[in-house]
């Protein structure tokens, strides 16, 4: 196995997203931008919507690249100074990281989730650990949706207490296919995944077919015109602005929705719109990440 390279860039006169956009485009493995002022109180959740206003400002960011073992450092330093115009390369700091078995990594960080009393999500290389309950089984892949992000949890805790049986589920995002999985599994009679990824979409397949249930899914364009029961969508704040329209829409007088993704700053503009096609409820909440549903 080899080793890569993550170089990190001291970069004041630049905008870091800016920075960071520039690294991938020229084939940086992976970004991050990080918060160098210790006195800050400057949190990161900005980097979980992008739209947002950026909290941490360019001159206490440092960007860093993940980069080939055999990068030319100098190279990659000349090519963002002239890139940016800077009067001088910018400061570097270069850190060794060598390779390992990733998936294997990050099975060992994952184990059996328990939802609910009754709900379990159970990774593909864990045990079950109560027969009596249901049991999803899931190897996410590179989709979102493992079970362990608030925002799965709250929407798996949603359903678990919403479907009574024989409902048609719209999952938008389905990602890896844990929420239209779980909803089939919950007693739904029929399911849909719509995400823009098809490589997320092959995901929930594999996941479908290791769970024994019909979960077809498809890209946006492709989604038939259809009324259904109930629509869950675990995705970002901005989408679900614009989605207002096409989810009231799609789900049937009465039907339910609910919709995740949304961190507390975001939450009454969400409701804003929502509460004109929806009679909203209270929020919920499991940290900083919100749930926020409704009835038509």
């Amino acid at each position: 196995m080899m080793s890569y390279i993550n170089l990190i860039i001291v970069t004041p006169e630049i905008d870091p997203r800016e920075l960071a956009d520039f690294l991938i485009e020229n084939g940086g493995l992976a970004v991050a931008i990080i918060n160098t002022d210790p006195d800050s109180t400057a949190t990161d959740k900005w980097f979980d919507d992008p739209s947002q206003p950026s909290i941490i400002a360019p001159e206490s960011a440092a960007v860093s690249v993940m980069l080939p073992q055999d990068s030319a450092i100098d190279n990659w330093r000349a090519l963002i100074a002239e890139h940016f115009n800077l009067m001088n390369l910018p400061k570097c700091k270069i850190e060794i990281v060598p390779d390992r078995d990733w998936v294997r990594t990050t099975q060992m960080l994952s184990s059996p989730q328990q939802i609910t009393e009754r709900l379990w999500i159970i990774p593909t290389w864990e045990s079950i650990v109560d027969q009596t309950a249901i049991n999803i089984r899931l190897d996410p892949g590179i989709a979102f949706g493992s079970g362990t992000h608030p925002t799965t949890t709250l929407c798996l805790r949603w359903l678990d207490k919403n479907i009574q049986g024989g409902e048609k589920v719209l999952d938008y995002g389905s990602g890896s296919g844990i929420l239209g999985i779980a909803a089939l599994k919950l007693g739904a009679a029929e399911a849909v995944g719509v995400d823009i990824d098809p490589q997320a979409n092959a995901a929930a397949f594999n996941n479908a077919a290791i769970n024994q249930v019909e979960f077809p899914t498809c890209l946006p364009e492709e989604l038939a015109t259809a009324k259904f029961d109930i629509i869950v969508a675990n995705i970002l704040a901005n989408p679900l602005l614009e989605l207002a329209q096409l989810f009231s829409e799609l789900l049937s007088s009465g039907g339910k929705i609910a919709l995740s993704g949304i961190l507390e700053a975001q939450s009454a503009a969400i409701m804003e719109i929502y509460q004109h096609c929806f009679s909203m409820s209270p929020p919920e909440n499991m940290g900083d990440w919100l749930l926020l549903s409704g009835q038509k």
